[in-house]
């Protein structure tokens, strides 16, 4: 019988200048999305285990850097996930600067409004 070691199929992204508090709500968002699979919450990081493969959700703190990485047996599952999990992040991103410029806009807004 001859083994054969299969190929394993990775996608990884860094991003810079992350505060943390996007890093938790990007764990929040993605241990609640892939919820029926295995996962693992370690300080500071994420694993999620799918089938023939696994999701990675790590934060360094000292450098404020986010690193996702997908690795999977199957090409196609590998980009999925991917494109699933770069997605969640995007949205979080997104609702967290959206959330900074509203509050400054109805400080200022308030701060502004004067009776008549």
């Amino acid at each position: 019988m001859k083994i054969v070691a299969k190929k394993i199929h990775q996608k990884t992204q860094v991003f810079t200048n992350i505060e943390n508090q996007v890093f938790s709500k990007l764990i929040n968002w993605s241990s609640g999305y892939f919820d029926l699979f295995l996962q693992e919450d370690l300080k500071d990081k994420l694993i999620i285990y799918c089938p023939n493969g696994s999701i990675t959700i790590q934060y360094f703190r000292e450098t404020s850097e986010l690193k996702l990485t997908v690795d999977n047996k199957r090409i196609e599952n590998c980009i999925e996930y991917f494109s699933r999990i770069l997605q969640l992040y995007k949205n979080v991103n997104e609702i967290e600067n959206h959330s900074h410029v509203q509050s400054s806009f109805n400080t200022t807004s308030t701060t502004k409004r004067q009776s008549v």
